[in-house]
């Protein structure tokens, strides 16, 4: 579906008649095509973040997403989509949130939990009710976390969802706040989850072993390299083996703008060829 049919789709989904005993202020969704012009970019989260910020504040968006897979003894696979926060925090962010992937997002309730089929569940969790008490300690205690109110919706069989966190300065959502951001489930967790088909599945189809792609996401982290979406989608193509012509017929783009890209990442990782880049991958900190 292209930009312009979503946006229809949206605009016909706002049409219809508020649920009942609730109304939303339709002026706020002006806003809304930035958020859809944001899909498959990284200015999605961003986007996504100053549009909901309109109907409810917060110190932090997170934008993530559960795949059922059989590559997994869990049986599912949780996935970093992104998260908006203070320029400040943004270091902090990545490691807390590469720690929380790593141990605590198979065994977290919320996110592990499936919501209604066609439906926007929201949950509100506030720290001090954690019972895990690990999870309190690693994650929530370094961010001052208060408590957060997550959004969840099954979409193209993955289960998505939007949290907002507040830290201990801020008060608890109310329900005139949860109510508000229930109703903008409905619309924006199938923008989150066709933002991850155009960005993430594009470096990771959903039906490939994890593995390279999610290796490749830790090594920039860890080493602070920038690359563009088109230099992450070619660099794990090369690690997975495909041709130049492989990954431009993949990428709508032609075989010399791909050899472009890739020369492009490569210059910024260091390395010169597909075996360096293997060996940088694989290689220590």
């Amino acid at each position: 579906m292209d930009r312009s049919h979503l946006l229809f789709a949206i605009m016909i989904h706002l049409a219809q008649p508020p649920k009942q005993g609730f109304a939303i202020d339709p002026i706020a969704f002006q806003a809304l095509a930035p958020v859809v012009e944001g899909v498959g970019t990284p200015r999605f989260v961003t986007a996504l973040s100053q549009f909901v910020r309109r109907f409810a504040d917060f110190d932090s968006l997170h934008v993530l997403r559960l795949i059922p897979t059989d590559c997994t003894p869990r049986g599912h696979r949780a996935e970093w989509i992104g998260s908006h926060v203070a320029n400040t925090e943004q270091a902090q962010q990545r490691d807390i949130m590469r720690l929380y992937l790593r141990r605590f997002a198979g065994r977290d309730p919320v996110m592990t939990r499936v919501p209604p089929p066609d439906a926007v569940e929201v949950i509100q969790r506030s720290a001090d009710n954690t019972t895990d008490h690990e999870l309190r300690e690693a994650i929530f205690e370094p961010r001052q976390f208060r408590e957060e109110c997550v959004l969840l919706r099954t979409v193209f069989g993955a289960h998505y969802s939007i949290s907002l966190s507040r830290s201990r300065r801020m008060p608890s959502f109310s329900l005139n706040e949860m109510a508000r951001v229930r109703l903008l489930g409905d619309v924006l967790l199938p923008l989150a989850a066709l933002h991850a088909r155009q960005s993430i599945d594009a470096v990771q189809p959903c039906d490939h072993p994890a593995g390279a792609p999610d290796l490749l996401a830790i090594r920039l982290d860890e080493f602070g390299v920038m690359l563009s979406e088109r230099e992450r989608a070619v660099c794990s193509a090369v690690v997975r083996g495909d041709t130049y012509a492989a990954i431009g017929h993949a990428m709508g783009i032609t075989k010399s703008t791909a050899e472009t890209y890739v020369k492009r990442a490569f210059v910024k990782l260091g390395v010169s060829s597909r075996r360096d880049l293997l060996a940088w991958l694989h290689g220590p900190v």
